[in-house]
């Protein structure tokens, strides 16, 4: 049910809230955006959530080009082993929702704010409202213990940064000048071959794994503490609201390559969890495909379960 028709009350009360909601901060934005959702659709709580979710990334682009702020040629490359076909995403707020809330606005304004001030404001606004399954534990980790955790964890970059600006080509270069003036001491020499080696190691890629990434958390604010290290980001979230949310984040705030796939992360076979697994190929999809066939086969019979055709297949010559 569309609720398009509003009293003159009802949209002065509108007028106000997008007035208000540009001289605010992104949070406010995304809240006057989940009003305006409430008020014309007729769903409220997670659902307008959801729908905020997907005109952000219908604005971003990212229905339709999933790969498009990560690896964008990577659908063309030959080395491309996932589904074409299911690349481009399909999406669900009515029509008439998705065009009233983008006259007002407010999702363009949201995307400029946010990039401008970067943090995770879907994941707030999820916890905030409750929508979040205490059932099942889902519970996202304030922004404080994630910047500490990371910090731990990428310690090699919190002790030397400047590395990452450099590259054997240069210190190479460096060498060279020093040898042509005539000025090239043993210790120099040393110093400078210990750091070449050092450097080779410190610029190979380093990939990042979380295999709960709820609305990305981890992912981004690592992306954002260390916009130059050579970082490639992954992640697993079994959730589809948060999986989305993480999308949209992703492409607002990540400065690396990164797959994201929606998953049961306990279930995934331990061979096809490297960075070089074709799991990875079905990353950043709007609507994720079945993944089972990454997961852990399990066996025919175990202390609680018996199947027998399985049975039959592994005892036939």
């Amino acid at each position: 049910m569309l609720l398009l028709e509003r009293s003159p009350l009802e949209y002065l009360l509108h007028q106000i809230r997008l007035a208000q909601a540009k001289r605010e901060e992104p949070a406010s934005i995304l809240r006057a955006m989940l009003g305006e959702i409430r008020a014309v659709s007729g769903y409220s709580g997670k659902e307008a959530w959801n729908m905020a979710v997907e005109l952000i990334a219908d604005h971003l682009g990212i229905i339709d080009e999933p790969w498009k702020y990560s690896l964008p040629d990577l659908p063309n490359s030959p080395y491309f082993r996932g589904d074409r076909s299911a690349l481009k995403g399909k999406r669900s707020v009515p029509e008439k929702v998705a065009k009233h809330v983008r006259d007002t606005g407010l999702v363009e304004m949201f995307v400029e704010a946010a990039r401008a001030k970067p943090d995770d404001y879907l994941g707030a606004i999820f916890m905030e409202e409750g929508f979040h399954g205490r059932n099942i534990g889902q519970v996202l980790t304030p922004r404080s213990v994630v910047e500490c955790i990371n910090a731990m964890v990428m310690l090699e970059f919190e002790k030397s940064p400047e590395m990452v600006w450099v590259d054997r080509q240069t210190l190479q270069w460096a060498a060279d000048y020093l040898e042509a003036y005539g000025y090239f001491p043993f210790w120099l020499r040393k110093a400078i071959e210990e750091a070449s080696e050092t450097v080779e190691a410190f610029s190979k890629p380093k990939t990042v794994l979380d295999p709960c990434v709820g609305t990305g958390r981890f992912l981004i604010y690592a992306s954002l503490r260390y916009p130059h290290a050579p970082l490639i980001l992954f992640g697993v979230e079994i959730d589809q609201s948060l999986y989305r949310a993480c999308l949209v984040n992703m492409a607002l705030f990540s400065r690396h390559p990164y797959s994201i796939v929606c998953a049961d992360s306990l279930r995934i076979d331990e061979k096809y969890a490297g960075p070089s697994s074709p799991l990875w190929d079905y990353g950043n999809l709007w609507n994720p495909p079945d993944l089972s066939k990454f997961y852990v086969k399990p066996p025919p019979a175990t202390a609680t379960t018996f199947n027998l055709a399985e049975w039959v297949k592994m005892k036939r010559p």
